[in-house]
């Protein structure tokens, strides 16, 4: 059982602008791309934990949710994955072309950037971010820390923290749910905000349209975990974007 992997850029809607940014120069977090069915475990990736992404080809504001909804981290086999992801895929339409995988950083922050409010459309940068890793961000079900950014000179607008009472943690290659001894502090200071709202951006001029970035603190700076655009036909929507997954 092995993967193939592949070489000079992944193909599909996700393999595209991820390969893209990371050509660009931007920092990124290392990935692979295997060829569709991914026949293999994470080990053999030489990764243990990992966060996997299908990139499929098909309308894309259909693959758009789709790769959030099917975003999982995963440690050993991934048929279980791949074959959930063939099922849904075929079910509404898209077909999968390629599988990323991401080792998982050992993020003290991270979240979810965008370059373009996703409620109101108004050309702001809105961060959200939690404490650990934000798997759980992704599926719209846990408190998060959100700073809304003019995009001229990065100043906060606004900045609404919430308790966090608990997060996860990659620690020795394990994930863990803590415990929040500071439930109420920031996940992240407003430099760290402004300078992840700077790496949206950058990755928006990569790209050439408003994006949604994806990124994690894990030594000196964020880095982005994914970068794609943002589909102008779920602007102004706060549910119903990868399982329910609120953008205030």
């Amino acid at each position: 059982m092995t993967c193939a992997v592949l070489s000079g850029g992944a193909p599909g809607h996700e393999g595209t602008y991820l390969s893209l940014i990371a050509r660009a120069g931007l920092p990124t977090q290392q990935f692979i791309a295997a060829d569709w069915p991914p026949n293999c475990s994470t080990e053999q990736l030489g990764m243990g934990l990992a966060i996997a992404r299908p990139s499929l080809e098909g309308p894309y504001v259909i693959c758009y949710m789709v790769s959030f909804e099917l975003t999982r981290v995963l440690s050993g086999d991934v048929s279980a994955w791949a074959s959930e992801v063939e099922s849904l895929a075929r079910s509404i339409g898209v077909r999968p072309v390629a599988a990323l995988f991401q080792p998982i950083p050992e993020a003290r922050a991270s979240g979810v950037a965008y370059t373009l409010d996703p409620v109101t459309g108004e050309r702001l940068v809105v961060v959200q971010s939690v404490v650990g890793i934000h798997a759980r961000l992704l599926a719209g079900g846990t408190p998060h820390d959100t700073f809304i950014l003019d995009r001229g000179d990065l100043d906060i607008v606004e900045a609404r923290v919430l308790a966090k009472p608990r997060y996860l943690a990659v620690r020795g290659g394990v994930m863990e749910d803590i415990q929040n001894p500071e439930p109420e502090r920031p996940s992240i200071s407003d430099n760290e905000a402004r300078e992840v709202a700077e790496l949206a951006l950058r990755a928006e001029g990569v790209i050439g349209s408003p994006v949604e970035v994806e990124w994690a603190i894990s030594g000196a700076g964020p880095i982005m975990l994914a970068a794609r655009p943002i589909p102008a036909q779920l602007v102004g929507l706060q549910v119903g974007v990868a399982g329910g997954r609120t953008t205030g």
